[in-house]
């Protein structure tokens, strides 16, 4: 992930998230800043969270699409918690209901705004051979949005302003 403009502070934000994620026992795709020897630009190394080792058979399928293929309603920008939690209970994903208290408590730890649709998901297990479909929640992934990253350095020391702060 190479951010740019106003995202670039994604970069810190996704490892921190990581590291915070690490003491916590959440799960979260290790994140590791990176340096393209090349041109010198800064990135963030994310590692994938599927399609490899013990999950070489897994496919992850965005919420948005699950969503679509359900035909149930739901809001494709902001999501509802309820409506998550329905979908991953409609597709058998194991303790659907602690893993997404365990998101949005991080979410909400780390400041993360930007938990929708597209930002989680399910990864779909095929036996080989076999017909049956396993769906887990995917790890917690795309933290970037998190830790203030997205205030503006000159909005910054606006919102420290005591009534500001309060509000």
């Amino acid at each position: 992930k190479e951010p740019g403009g106003r995202s670039v502070q994604q970069i810190w934000t996704e490892v921190i998230a990581y590291r915070i994620a690490r003491l916590l026992r959440v799960p979260v795709p290790p994140a590791f800043l990176a340096c393209d020897e090349t041109t010198g630009a800064a990135g963030v190394l994310i590692e994938f969270f599927y399609g490899y080792g013990d999950l070489a058979e897994a496919r992850f399928v965005h919420a948005r699409d699950l969503f679509q293929a359900s035909q149930l309603p739901f809001d494709p920008d902001r999501g509802s918690l309820a409506d998550n939690i329905r979908l991953s209970r409609m597709h058998g994903a194991p303790d659907a209901r602690s893993w997404w208290a365990q998101a949005v408590a991080f979410d909400t730890l780390i400041g993360n705004t930007d938990r929708h649709t597209h930002n989680w998901g399910l990864l779909v297990h095929r036996s080989p051979g076999e017909q049956h479909l396993e769906h887990t929640l995917a790890p917690v992934f795309d933290n970037g949005s998190s830790l203030g990253a997205i205030i503006r350095d000159d909005d910054l020391h606006a919102r420290m302003q005591r009534e500001r702060f309060e509000q």
